[in-house]
């Protein structure tokens, strides 16, 4: 079985991998899905920690950037810290509320990427059933959440 530290290692490896990559969305999501298990866990290193924590703030901008116009990058901020809150809080309902939204972001990024991958691909029906899938992510204009 695998520890609570040796997923707050391989968080650290992919939020690593996803600060410096072309493509950040799915090594974030890997990092985020090692940070959930982690969190789940418990008993973790401090210093350990603090690093994912540190690379969950470093990578927002990225995958942001990476995602624009296709998530809200208010979306990805709001998540990414919830996990990083995830580690410190007392409360049971926010922890487990904190997760819950990490993980919809990690499942969002997942999805993006993959269908990104059948859209490059040559499987030309699978990129029409991609486009015209109800359940893909909505587009959102850039700018700030509040017009005024």
């Amino acid at each position: 079985m695998t520890d609570g530290n040796s997923y707050l290692k391989q968080a650290i490896d992919h939020l690593g991998t996803a600060a410096v990559s072309d493509k950040a969305t799915l090594p974030c999501a890997q990092g985020l899905r090692a940070a959930i298990n982690a969190a789940g866990i418990g008993a973790l290193d401090p210093a350990l920690t603090a690093e994912v924590c540190r690379l969950l703030f470093a990578v927002a901008p990225r995958v942001a950037e990476h995602t624009a116009g296709r998530l809200a990058a208010e979306h990805i901020f709001i998540a990414l810290g919830c996990m990083a809150g995830a580690f410190s809080t007392p409360d049971r309902d926010r922890f487990v509320g904190s997760l819950t939204f990490a993980a919809l972001l990690e499942s969002e990024l997942r999805a993006l990427y993959f269908r990104d991958a059948i859209a490059a691909g040559s499987q030309m029906d699978l990129a029409i059933a991609v486009a015209r899938n109800p359940l893909t992510a909505p587009t959102f204009e850039l700018g700030p959440l509040v017009m005024h």
